[in-house]
């Protein structure tokens, strides 16, 4: 797999910066976050809800600040 662009890097930080906001300061039931994101909710989907993160909000805000801890 080819490595990411400085450019790539800097725009995957931005999304993933947005939605650790979102997330946190979202107070719904997590269940009602997912389904209204289109993508997650899409994940859930195609992965039958296996993917590790997508089984609490404290788990998909670590996920997040890992993320982005990695993309510095």
């Amino acid at each position: 797999m080819a490595a990411l662009t400085a450019e790539e890097k800097q725009f995957l930080r931005s999304l993933v910066r947005r939605e650790l906001q979102e997330t946190q300061q979202d107070e719904r039931d997590f269940a009602v976050f997912l389904s209204n994101s289109p993508v997650l909710s899409s994940l859930m989907e195609e992965h039958d809800r296996s993917l590790p993160f997508l089984a609490s909000q404290e788990r998909y805000i670590r996920f997040l600040k890992d993320l982005a801890r990695k993309l510095t």
